[in-house]
């Protein structure tokens, strides 16, 4: 049944981040890290599009696993989601590159983004300046509830990947993302074994719905079918349980004679008896 319930509910629900237009700077590219966020219970993140200003011309955009560093001079390991497309200046109104080849991330995942312009000059691609004095203003202003944007670098030469620049080095550290990501979001579909993936309400609720089905002779199979359609915030307005009073400290001597065991509360009992 949940598989193909996961089947039937594969269409993603449409996000963006845009960021504050903050850009000070410009040349002929930026790549910078992406994190996907683990608080939500989610399937998959598809990144779809990047949207960016400037002189921008032959435009280009491609990802590699993990993070850039290390990898920003290596063009054998990234892969091209954007394939390279003149476009004409846009200054003022962000310019959406949408992915031919969509990335595909999963709760957890980094990914290195490098967009690009082989146009010469110095304006192609619009981005700021992270303060590494104020790295709160950057983390709250280029994240969100799935995708947290990570400070980058520019890109100072228009050949893709290359060392040199106009001043020796093609890399000028401490810089940001300027623009809007756009992606999509297959929520995690509740069952026995993605529980635990779930936020600590919605686990309560799970108890108590397999408590009531077993009250009310419900079968309980029926019970985790409606779970399974139920969304992951549902219980977000539950009052939190309140906080009980640590116990007791053994002694040295009660901690010899007593080994210490870890008891599951009655509802974390029933739990894990009705899940499987």
């Amino acid at each position: 049944f949940f598989s193909h319930l996961s089947h039937q509910m594969s269409a993603g629900e449409a996000h963006e981040l845009l960021t504050p237009d903050d850009a000070k700077h410009s040349f002929c590219g930026i790549m910078f890290d992406l994190e996907v966020l683990k608080e939500i219970p989610v399937d998959t993140l598809t990144i779809t599009s990047v949207s960016v200003r400037g002189s921008l011309g032959p435009m280009a955009v491609y990802s590699t696993p993990g993070s850039y560093w290390g990898k920003h001079q290596q063009a054998d390991q990234w892969t091209q989601h954007y394939p390279e497309t003149e476009h004409d200046p846009s200054d003022d109104v962000l310019k959406e590159l949408e992915f031919d080849e969509p990335l595909v991330l999963k709760p957890g995942d980094t990914v290195g983004m490098y967009v690009h312009s082989t146009q010469r000059g110095s304006a192609q691609v619009h981005y700021g300046e992270f303060d590494e004095n104020n790295p709160e203003l950057h983390n709250a202003t280029r994240t969100d509830q799935f995708i947290s944007i990570k400070p980058g670098q520019a890109h100072l030469s228009n050949k893709r990947f290359f060392r040199r620049g106009p001043w020796g080095t093609g890399w000028r550290k401490r810089r940001s993302f300027v623009g809007k990501m756009a992606y999509s979001v297959t929520y995690l579909l509740w069952s026995p074994t993605t529980n635990h993936k779930f936020p600590a309400k919605f686990r309560r609720l799970v108890c108590l719905m397999l408590w009531v089905a077993k009250q009310i002779d419900i079968p309980v199979d029926l019970a985790k079918c409606v779970l399974a359609m139920c969304p992951y915030d549902i219980a977000s307005h539950w009052p939190s349980p309140p906080q009980l009073p640590e116990p007791p400290q053994a002694t040295p001597a009660e901690e010899q004679a007593t080994p210490a065991e870890e008891h599951p509360t009655p509802a974390d009992a029933m739990l894990l008896v009705d899940l499987h």
